[in-house]
């Protein structure tokens, strides 16, 4: 049987009396108590901060190198198995860690593919930004825009397809972040886009159709470049650029 009552707690830092109770334990007739819990603030911080700080500890010297190297071998996995077939087991195989190491760095599979997603749409957000400080030309900047998306999915075709095919497993709120950062990244195309617009042909009624059909041409890429073939990253780049920009049959590129 376990009885229960309250009783005055002292505090060390003369801390308000806190109600807190004494739990008293009975087993076979034998009774054992008096186990006081404290809840004083100080107290709570103070253990919150070692706790925190020995957590720190256990941190390896490269944790986020190894979180990275998780990410690109979850990614190649999900992109070759799918989300839904692959398991923890071929997780840490891939790895060549235990479940258990897994779980020091990332709380879940779900979250793994979270973080896939969020690094990919990130690292594109920030070179699309620089890219824009490259030069003053929009036009320019709109060709170093696109060749840049480009060499980015070609160099992550994994990453790509993950994006495309696998983000409808994350529940609803993870979907709306990863919605947010794409939308991010239209936002600043489309801003390019409008910059280079000497002819004011975007417009708010066709904006959106003509960033969604650069994107078209540029996101399911993965699906048929080699990147062992004689085309490189860098001339798709150009090809598609000029392509979008000034159409096939008024090319400003020699063949």
């Amino acid at each position: 049987m376990i009885l229960f009552q309250l009783n005055q707690m002292p505090c060390s830092h003369n801390c308000l009396p806190l109600q807190m109770p004494a739990v008293v334990f009975s087993f076979k007739g034998i009774k054992t108590a008096g186990i006081y819990f404290g809840a004083c603030p100080k107290n709570q911080a103070a253990t919150s901060s070692k706790r925190t700080n020995e957590l720190a500890r256990t941190k390896s010297k490269d944790y986020d190198g190894i979180r990275k190297k998780i990410l690109r071998k979850a990614a190649a996995l999900f992109a070759a198995k799918s989300y839904s077939r692959t398991t923890i087991g071929d997780l840490a195989k891939a790895t060549t860690s235990s479940r258990g190491a897994l779980y020091h760095y990332f709380d879940s599979k779900e979250e793994i593919l979270r973080d896939i997603l969020i690094v990919h749409i990130g690292e594109m957000i920030e070179t699309v930004k620089a890219v824009v400080k490259e030069t003053d030309d929009p036009q320019e900047t709109c060709v170093r825009v696109i060749a840049a998306i480009i060499r980015m999915n070609t160099a992550s075709a994994n990453e790509s397809i993950v994006l495309m095919s696998e983000q409808r497993f994350l529940n609803r709120t993870e979907r709306d972040k990863i919605r947010s950062l794409q939308n991010e990244v239209v936002d600043l195309v489309l801003s390019t886009l409008r910059a280079a617009d000497t002819v004011d042909r975007i417009s708010e009624h066709n904006a959106k159709a003509y960033a969604m059909t650069l994107f078209g041409m540029t996101n399911y890429i993965y699906t048929w470049y080699d990147q062992k073939g004689s085309l490189e990253p860098d001339e798709l780049a150009a090809m598609v650029a000029d392509v979008f920009l000034h159409g096939f049959f008024n090319p400003t590129q020699e063949t």
